[in-house]
């Protein structure tokens, strides 16, 4: 069986290394025991037209929940709640209940007004 590729091709591929900076704090953190929370995704249909709520636990450069609402393919509306502080691995089930928390609370209010996340209102929604 010969080789997947000839010496020749060998011969031409290069090493290179790539700087990476030390671990910031959150990171650090991260390494030590702290793991990023899931996602959440749901979906809210209003008079025939579907929204989808997208919700995320961001580590950087503050640790925040960031919720996207989104209207056939495009980000309408994002928003941001930031957590109390620093990132401790012992809060891990604590920061899994707040970023529930803050998509299901976005949730009802797209449900309840999905006007109050369109620029345009009513006119945006209608078109």
């Amino acid at each position: 069986m010969s080789p997947p590729f000839s010496g020749a091709e060998v011969n031409s591929l290069r090493v290179v290394r790539l700087y990476r900076p030390p671990p910031t704090r959150i990171e650090y953190k991260l390494q030590m025991g702290f793991i990023i929370p899931a996602g959440r995704t749901s979906s809210v249909t209003w008079e025939g037209k579907i929204f989808q709520v997208q919700t995320e636990f961001v580590t950087r450069p503050n640790p925040k929940v960031v919720s996207s609402i989104i209207l056939d393919g495009k980000l309408i509306h994002k928003v941001e709640k930031p957590w109390k502080g620093e990132i401790k691995p012992e809060e891990q089930k604590e920061i899994e209940q707040f970023l529930k928390k803050e998509h299901d609370k976005v949730a009802r209010a797209l449900k309840k007004n999905p006007y109050d996340f369109l620029s345009g209102g009513k006119e945006d929604f209608q078109s």
